[in-house]
């Protein structure tokens, strides 16, 4: 079979060369900064798990890795942590230099995915370029790399997994959609926010397809889906859940509760529900240090217990403390989302100590405008798609409906991930 590529496929090629490298440059450049203070910090600090590339969630990574590394996995078996991030610091040694310099290539591909997705929205390459070069210099796609934490391999599958999905959509493509398939399901056993994505993505394609099969003369939403979409969005759910169920049974062996992770359920009773609690109580928004009073003795408490009675608990709590207090839960929930979608990276301090020292000012800046065009970017993800749906009325040419249905897409995928963040807090922009 002779491959050929066209010169519009060479362009784009050469785009997403430029924006690879474009990207990994900063990339490496602080992970190695990052790498170089680390070494310089007190023997004290650089086991505290609270500075550096540490923080406190490493050590549930790493010590599931270790023991891959020897060989022991049925150690390697968390309730809490999927085997996906342990077996790829496994693959890496475990070496800080090395899963940093990883992630920090695996982090390039965003960009590059970022055109891909502006290109097929807009069919413009200069418009997805300059897209992609924001992305490339996003401080919190930069530095969310020099954590040993699963956020910079999630948001890279991510990125992958949903342009592929994307593409395949478009073009009606079986194997794209089926690559799209496969990566989220190792993207699950990274980071099992994604536990819902089966059913949202089969939502956002139905959106993409729907939109790309209406005729001329109008939408129409509930329209017979033919065996090729069929197939694909049979693909979409199924091949994630087969991963998803082999890793709870695989944990039912292990610990005897059949689940992904019981890291949703412990979200809610540590985070969502004190901090509920704890404003149902004060009569107004908790400090932070009354709702870490109240963490301490939860989890004092919960430690008690044997594990399986604690997973046991975890929700029927949360349940009595948010019927308890419902107003305070819903605005909670509110405060929670708003500081996981708005705030910019504040994690300088923590991973900078020295450089933070002299640069706080620019550092302070940086926080600041990414804050800001996070603002923006939310009402254009929540108002470009209702303002595309007028347009595709006016105009229902195709290129008004590839536009619309990749909006909405969009839109639903935000909220997913909005959704599900809104449970916890304190982690700041990753």
């Amino acid at each position: 079979m002779k491959f050929s590529l066209t010169q519009e496929d060479s362009r784009r090629l050469m785009y997403c060369t430029l924006l690879f490298f474009f990207a990994l440059g900063p990339r490496l450049l602080y992970a190695n900064i990052v790498l170089e203070q680390f070494v310089e910090l007190p023997a004290a600090d650089q086991t505290s798990y609270k500075i550096g590339y540490l923080t406190p969630d490493s050590a549930g990574y790493l010590e599931p890795a270790l023991n891959l590394m020897k060989g022991h996995i049925a150690q390697a078996v968390s309730l809490t942590r999927p085997i996906g991030y342990p077996a790829f610091l496994a693959l890496v040694g475990a070496n800080p230099t090395a899963t940093l310099h990883v992630q920090a290539l695996l982090l390039s591909l965003i960009p590059v995915c970022t055109f891909l997705l502006i290109t097929a929205l807009t069919d413009n390459n200069l418009l997805g370029f300059a897209g992609g070069l924001v992305s490339s210099i996003s401080p919190s796609g930069i530095a969310i790399g020099s954590l040993v934490l699963s956020d910079a391999l999630f948001a890279s599958l991510f990125a992958v997994l949903f342009t592929a999905m994307v593409y395949g959509t478009l073009r009606n493509s079986l194997p794209w959609v089926l690559f799209s398939a496969v990566v989220s399901g190792l993207a699950i056993l990274v980071k099992p926010i994604l536990l819902l994505w089966p059913v949202v993505a089969v939502m956002a394609s139905a959106l993409i397809a729907a939109f790309q099969d209406a005729s001329r003369n109008g939408l129409r939403w509930w329209r017979p889906i033919d065996k090729s979409r069929r197939t694909q969005m049979l693909v979409l759910f199924f091949v994630p859940t087969v991963f998803m169920m082999s890793w709870a049974a695989v944990n039912y062996a292990e610990n005897g509760i059949f689940t992904v992770s019981i890291i949703g359920d412990m979200a809610l009773r540590e985070y969502l529900a004190p901090r509920a609690e704890e404003w149902g109580m004060a009569g107004h928004r908790p400090t932070d240090v009354a709702v870490h009073q109240n963490q301490n003795v939860l989890r004092k408490r919960l430690e008690t217990l044997p594990v399986q009675e604690r997973v046991r608990a975890y929700l029927p709590e949360s349940m009595a403390i948010f019927e308890k207090y419902p107003t305070q839960t819903i605005k909670t929930f509110v405060e929670d989302a708003k500081e996981n979608a708005l705030g910019g990276w504040d994690y300088f301090p923590r991973q900078l100590p020295f450089s933070y020292q002299r640069l706080g000012r620019v550092f302070g800046r940086i926080f600041d405008l990414e804050d800001r065009l996070r603002k923006v970017a939310l009402l254009i993800i929540f108002f470009a798609p209702f303002i595309g749906l007028v347009a595709v009325r006016v105009d229902p040419s195709p290129y008004e409906r590839r536009l619309v249905s990749m909006l909405f897409a969009l839109m639903l995928t935000f909220l997913c991930f909005l959704i599900l963040s809104a449970t916890t807090f304190w982690t700041g922009p990753r």
